[in-house]
């Protein structure tokens, strides 16, 4: 039996980010196999050991206190599975450049965690970003991971990062209350001041505004040319006032007029 840890995690050539749930199931596996099947030897080939959290660390224990187990750490790109006559050939490198190959009965794999394959085609009719690793881009990675860069759309699990069933379940609660705090009776939608507008009489319509828009608050009416801010989706970061080519795009309360006379009274 061989436990293939991070298969494709940490690798500039495939996945550079680490799925962080990869250890722990490989551990997992590694209980279940000496509780069924007692005196199994396992062999763990892994590239990083990663057990956050404060239990997380309690299944690492149990498999190296494992008799049957022994763990090799892999060079990048050390691990070959071949297979011939119903038995699976491992060949490895080791961290010190040793080769080694085994045969074994059975391999198990922990791949490295990616977004879903048609999350693109979702992606497209909510008009909702993906990041650079195929997940859908949140709010703030740090402070604000349950919320969209869409108003009104919530994320929640592996659409939005690698994570565990804990961080799901925490991260599907905060999409629920987002989700109910704005359905409250009575309640008026609230809309922040600093938003774009755009100059009708200015506005080419060269779409450069709604390629660079981060928050997809900026759309073109069938009806003309010129670009049009969603009020509701509107962040006010200033991107499309930045990038537009005629200066057709201002930001509410950021104007030059108003950044000037600051500067003015500073200065006075």
């Amino acid at each position: 039996m061989a436990i293939v840890h991070c298969a494709g995690s940490l690798d500039q050539e495939h996945r550079p980010y680490c799925s962080g749930i990869c250890c722990d199931y490989a551990f997992k596996f590694n209980h279940l196999i000496e509780k069924k099947l007692p005196g199994t030897r396992v062999l763990h080939l892994y590239k990083e050991l990663v057990m956050p959290g404060k239990e997380e660390f309690a299944l690492y224990q149990h498999a190296r206190h494992n008799p049957n187990a022994a763990f090799v750490r892999y060079a990048p790109g050390g691990v070959r599975v071949t297979g011939s006559e119903g038995k699976a050939a491992v060949e490895y490198e080791d961290s010190a450049g040793n080769r080694g190959c085994v045969t074994v009965d059975m391999v198990v794999l922990c791949p490295a965690v990616t977004g879903a394959e048609d999350g693109g085609d979702l992606s497209r009719t909510l008009g909702t970003p993906r990041d650079r690793f195929g997940f859908f881009e949140e709010l703030h990675g740090r402070m604000d991971s349950a919320q969209s860069r869409i108003k009104g759309i919530y994320l929640a699990g592996a659409c939005q990062a690698p994570m565990d069933i804990q961080r799901a379940v925490s991260q599907g609660m905060s999409a629920a209350g987002y989700a109910l705090s704005g359905l409250a009776d009575g309640r008026k939608l609230e809309i922040e001041p600093i938003t774009a507008t755009v100059d009708e009489t200015r506005c080419s319509g060269c779409r450069t505004c709604g390629s660079v828009c981060p928050y997809q608050a900026i759309s073109y009416p069938p009806e003309g040319r010129e670009a049009w801010v969603n009020a509701l989706l509107c962040h006010g970061c200033g991107t499309c006032a930045a990038a537009c080519p005629s200066g057709a795009i201002r930001g509410n309360h950021f104007t030059n007029e108003q950044i000037l006379a600051e500067i003015e009274a500073v200065l006075a």
